[in-house]
């Protein structure tokens, strides 16, 4: 039980981090477009 428990909260540190580097992806394009459309 404490090992599946550790394994999951692991999986959500990785999705977590995996948003997190997305979202910074989808800023820094956002501001590239907006700097190009300027």
């Amino acid at each position: 039980m404490i090992q599946c428990y550790t394994l999951n909260e692991q999986k959500n540190i990785k999705i977590l981090r995996a948003s997190l580097l997305v979202r910074r992806l989808f800023a820094a394009k956002n501001s590239m477009v907006v700097g190009v459309d300027k």
